[in-house]
């Protein structure tokens, strides 16, 4: 290795012109990288499981506004049925 201030033609293509877009490319990997893996632990995939009760409750009280939106049942029927659904 000689060292007579030929440097670009030691390091092939030139190395300081791309390192330092080279070292940028690597710290924007590391950054998605290091997103990628936050989100997974920051937004669970599964919903935790609602119990059978839990299901037929949010549908019974589905039902009940549907009925009470087509005028089928009065307010004082919906809010008592609501109110034994709810608990």
């Amino acid at each position: 290795m000689m060292w007579d201030g030929h440097w670009r033609e030691m390091m092939g293509w030139g190395f300081f012109p791309w390192g330092g877009l080279h070292m940028l490319f690597s710290l924007a990997a590391l950054a998605l990288f290091v997103a990628f893996i936050a989100s997974l632990f920051s937004h669970p995939r599964h919903h935790p499981p609602q119990s059978e009760e839990d299901r037929r409750g949010g549908m019974g009280l589905a039902i009940l506004e549907e009925r009470y939106v087509r005028g089928e049942i009065d307010r004082d029927e919906f809010i008592q049925k609501k109110r034994d659904l709810t608990g």
